[in-house]
């Protein structure tokens, strides 16, 4: 396991190497799988490799001579580095500080990297090559305020196991920060400790480009970090030679934790191709265990055209939304510094949406208020690992549950109905993987007492241990979701579809519509050891299943259809650049007029695994 060696209180704690040795405590990252723990072993910050390790062999001949270890550094991984960080064995994540609870804070340094060719969990290891030398020059460093701003402890505290494990998550989830490590190291007074807080950055300037067929296409540019300050810079750029103006824009600025309150901020516009839509957000979540309140406001006006789901046809719309919510959580559990508390939340919400222009009055299109109450009961712990949706980097796996209910009125247009709704959802860490399990539920109830537009869905998570052959690393990974719509009205909203983000990945049609849908979708995933100018490779299988019908279907609808292919997802863990994938697919049966995507070159978004934070009180979406 991983051990952080401690020095004395007048020896200088920024410089930092964690060595790799049996029978110790873990104060580092942890998997879900020990038999990964043997692989390599480094002792006395020197790497022991196996006489077997193919790669151990190429770096050895590399070495040679200056052409070969130029080559080496392009196509492989600085072994230093890709140890360092590797998540080892099953562990609750607060058990990395829970030998010294209670201690009192002396003092906290920051450390913040670069992005290139450094490491949270090794400080001695140091850019190599000429490129991340000239790029982590260009690259403008992570403020120092706003680590400090996002740490939930402070000088003159004492240690609290929960808040250090949840402080190095939001570290980890600011989209400018790659990984992070919190060490405590003891001091000559046995009763007080030094705190190093690590950081690494992620290269905050990004490009993005979309092609969706021969008519339209979308170009995004953004910087994450502007400044190193955590502003996001977002600028969209839209093409489409369809429309009467052939050219969009949209323009988007915000800030999370503004003054270390937590509270987020954004601002945003889009004009041209018949859009003028203007929208403004703050908002503070429930971001730790020990946050008592929450909340929001959210408006936005716009004219846009809207495109029919069920029909080929746009019409323009104009609306005004407002949304404001405030929540208040309360602990309910006996005080343990040690374990994440069980949390009970009280939340109220507003909500409305008033359309100044509308195509037809369907309810889809009708003005409506929402006035919604909602009582939660949640707990949240964490696990941490390597290679689930990262290509490398530290991932948090929150586990526990939530139990929350939703009861409010509509105040509609033409009519008043009361709303009740529910969700029950669990995650836990096993010698058998990770699993998530969800069931939500929610409908009205009209003044005549019908039961009107209700929601049910259930959905199934699971990904397999790390698995190991040779130098591969994979994961097998499971997803079902099951969505049935009761009482549900006709019109635009009314049905759900078989599609790319809710069915067989590559295949759409209008025509694949119902009300209950089954879906099934099955990838078995490599991450290779290849290495290409700091981008990582992950191969992949897929297996598709989806079944749309009517709510008249007991479980399978008259449409199923399939899909199974090969893909691979490139990556760069110091970029904040999406995920760049090439699919092939092939689809045994076709819906009438299908869109099919036999290869696809796309963007693929970082995936974060769902939570059990308390929200705000929502309508069960119908989708």
């Amino acid at each position: 396991m991983v051990f952080f060696h401690p020095i004395s209180a007048s020896a200088k704690i920024g410089v930092l190497r964690l060595e790799w040795v049996t029978n110790s405590i873990g104060v580092g990252v942890t998997d879900f799988n020990q038999d990964t723990i043997n692989q390599n072993k480094r002792l006395d910050g020197k790497d022991t490799l196996k006489k077997d390790d193919i790669y151990s062999k190429i770096q050895t001949n590399a070495g040679k001579n200056y052409a070969t270890r130029k080559l080496y550094g392009l196509f492989f991984r600085n072994k230093d580095i890709e140890l360092a960080g590797r998540v080892i064995t099953k562990s609750d994540a607060t058990e990395k500080f829970a030998k010294l609870s209670g201690k009192r804070i002396n003092s906290i340094q920051y450390t913040r990297l670069n992005a290139f060719g450094q490491s949270v969990f090794d400080s001695t290891l140091k850019p190599s090559t000429l490129i991340e030398k000239t790029a982590n020059k260009l690259h403008v460093q992570t403020a120092r305020f706003r680590i400090k701003h996002t740490i939930l402890f402070r000088e003159g505290e004492t240690v609290n196991p929960v808040d250090f494990s949840e402080s190095e998550q939001l570290l980890r989830n600011l989209d400018y920060i790659e990984d992070a490590n919190i060490l405590i190291e003891t001091t000559e007074d046995t009763s007080a400790v030094n705190v190093l807080v690590i950081t690494k950055d992620a290269w905050s300037i990004g490009i993005d480009y979309r092609y969706s067929n021969k008519y339209s296409s979308q170009l995004q540019v953004y910087d994450k970090n502007l400044g190193g300050l955590g502003l996001l810079l977002n600028g969209y750029f839209f093409y489409d030679s369809r429309k009467p103006t052939i050219l969009g824009r949209k323009y988007e600025l915000s800030m999370s934790n503004i003054g270390g309150t937590f509270i987020d901020g954004s601002v945003w516009e889009r004009r041209g191709q018949g859009y003028e839509t203007y929208a403004f957000s703050v908002k503070r979540d429930f971001y730790a265990s020990k946050t008592h309140y929450a909340g929001g406001v959210g408006i936005v006006k716009s004219h846009e055209p809207y495109s029919f789901k069920t029909i080929d046809t746009t019409q323009e719309v104009g609306y005004m939304g407002y949304d404001y919510w405030i929540g208040r959580s309360i602990r309910v559990s006996r005080k343990d510094i040690t374990k994440s508390p069980h949390n009970f939340v009280l939340s109220f919400r507003y909500v409305s949406k008033h359309f100044s222009e509308r195509p037809d009055s369907n309810y889809f299109f009708q003005n409506k208020k929402y006035y919604l109450v909602g009582l939660s009961l949640t707990k949240q712990n964490y696990y941490k690992a390597n290679f689930i949706y990262s290509f490398g980097s530290t991932e948090d796996i929150p586990t526990g549950f939530k139990v929350h209910f939703t009861s409010g009125i509509e105040k509609g247009e033409f009519q008043n109905r009361y709303y009740f709704g529910n969700e029950l959802s669990s995650a836990e860490v096993g010698p058998w993987g990770y699993l998530f399990i969800s069931n939500r539920f929610g409908g009205f109830l009209s003044s005549k007492n019908e039961v009107q537009q209700c929601t049910a869905n259930v959905r199934l998570n699971y990904f397999s241990n790390l698995l190991k052959l040779g130098n591969t690393d994979f994961r097998e990974f499971v997803k079902i979701d099951f969505t049935r719509g009761i009482g549900r009205f006709i019109g635009e909203g009314e049905t759900i579809f078989l599609d790319e983000n809710n069915g067989v990945r590559g295949l759409t049609s209008r025509a694949m519509l119902g009300t209950t849908r089954l879906v099934v979708n099955i990838e078995t995933v490599a991450f290779s050891p290849l290495y290409v100018y700091g981008f990582r490779f992950a191969f992949f299988a897929f297996y598709d299943f989806g079944d749309i019908g009517s709510a008249d279907d007991y479980l399978f609808g008259d449409q199923s259809f399939a899909g199974f292919g090969l893909g691979v997802r490139i990556r760069n863990e110091n970029l904040v650049l999406n995920t760049l994938q090439f699919r092939l697919g092939y689809y045994p049966k076709l819906p009438q007029n299908p869109d099919v995507s036999y290869w696809l070159i796309t963007g693929q978004q970082r995936t974060r695994i769902e939570g059990f934070r308390a929200t705000k009180p929502e309508i069960v979406p119908f989708e």
